[in-house]
């Protein structure tokens, strides 16, 4: 059975793109335009790994990932944060907020497809 991927991004693109090259690896891949919509799906569903963006309209991905972790369900759900975001500031935020691993956009594939084998321990 194929591990399961939930990618919560708003730019239409880059979830097309992480879909196109998350599934030609075999995962079954579902997509969220928000982090709103994925939540309600978490309830609902069980994944195996989260791909989060940060900057995202109405809750954005640090919210999202406050609120996974805040729940007993999703608490230990490993989340990939995907973001343009590279300070350091922001690699320390993920820290503290519990952030699984962390990749900045734009990404090559590859090095998406090996976090994504890492953080499920394929």
């Amino acid at each position: 059975m194929s591990k399961k991927i939930l990618v919560i991004d708003d730019d239409d693109d880059v979830r097309n793109l992480i879909y196109t090259t998350l599934s030609s690896e075999g995962y079954d891949v579902i997509t969220m335009p928000s982090g709103k919509e994925a939540l309600q799906l978490l309830m609902d569903i069980n994944v195996d790994c989260v791909l989060l963006d940060v900057m995202m309209p109405e809750m954005d991905g640090w919210e999202t990932l406050r609120m996974i972790r805040a729940s007993e369900n999703t608490k230990d759900l490993p989340v990939i944060m995907v973001t343009v975001k590279d300070s350091r500031v922001d690699k320390l935020t993920a820290i503290k907020e519990k952030a699984t691993d962390y990749i900045t956009k734009p990404f090559n594939p590859d090095d998406l497809v090996a976090k994504v084998r890492e953080v499920l321990h394929e």
